[in-house]
């Protein structure tokens, strides 16, 4: 088993691939239409146990897609890596 380790050039060039460009794009708009709700009935008249389901749901997958987006920030890469040094030196 290999121990590499990716450099944060490396990351921050992964970043700047037209590939992970439009990836980022596709995540903006899956995370803007589950904020929005678009194509999801939420709203269960006599079932407020399920409208809830289907919200929190929702509101989920909307953190998810903010942690994916945040990954595939530059800035939040950069700063990742620099609080990784900071320990590494503290240690």
């Amino acid at each position: 088993m290999s121990n590499s380790k990716v450099t944060k050039e490396q990351a921050l060039e992964w970043l700047e691939n037209p590939v992970t460009i439009a990836f980022r794009g596709i995540a903006e708009e899956e995370r803007a239409a589950c904020a929005s709700g678009v194509g999801v009935d939420c709203f269960h008249p006599f079932q407020p146990e399920r409208t809830q389901e289907i919200m929190c749901a929702l509101n989920a997958a909307v953190d998810t897609w903010d942690q994916v987006l945040d990954s595939l920030d530059p800035e939040s890469v950069e700063d990742a890596f620099d609080r990784v040094e900071e320990q590494s030196y503290a240690e």
